[in-house]
């Protein structure tokens, strides 16, 4: 009994220990979450997902996940230097999480050198309306 108690503890310390950076915002209509590592190619990637939190009246499930699906590959994008890079990549994952939509986004080797504080931006076109900005420090 000891035993697992102190094994249950040990993974929550590491589980909780990410040593990734990682942001969240949040409003009404939508929970973004996101998470920052470097690539194996040496380019950056982050994890994103995306949660609806309200009903949306516009279109019926079915559309509103065939267009989170297809339609996102614009929506993120990443300010350098006064111009805005889009991933070279935008890979939907299946999380089977209600009303989530998960990416794994990959953007040049280029990003990598800059060493300002990175803003990945969200421009949503399906829920929301709005632009959403995440920090990673």
């Amino acid at each position: 009994m000891r035993f697992r108690y102190i094994f249950a503890c040990m993974v929550m310390l590491i589980s909780c220990s990410r040593k990734n950076p990682s942001a969240e915002i949040k409003d009404q209509e939508l929970l973004i979450q996101a998470m920052y590592q470097k690539a194996k190619n040496e380019g950056l990637e982050y994890q994103v997902r995306i949660f609806s939190l309200t009903e949306n009246g516009k279109m019926d499930k079915k559309q509103l996940v065939e267009k989170m699906s297809y339609g996102i590959d614009s929506c993120f994008y990443i300010i350098s230097t006064g111009i805005k890079k889009y991933p070279e990549a935008v890979i939907p994952v299946n999380s089977g999480i209600k009303n989530c939509f998960e990416y794994l986004l990959v953007f040049p080797e280029e990003l990598n050198q800059v060493s300002e504080v990175q803003v990945l931006s969200y421009q949503d076109r399906f829920i929301s309306g709005k632009t959403y900005q995440l920090s990673f420090k």
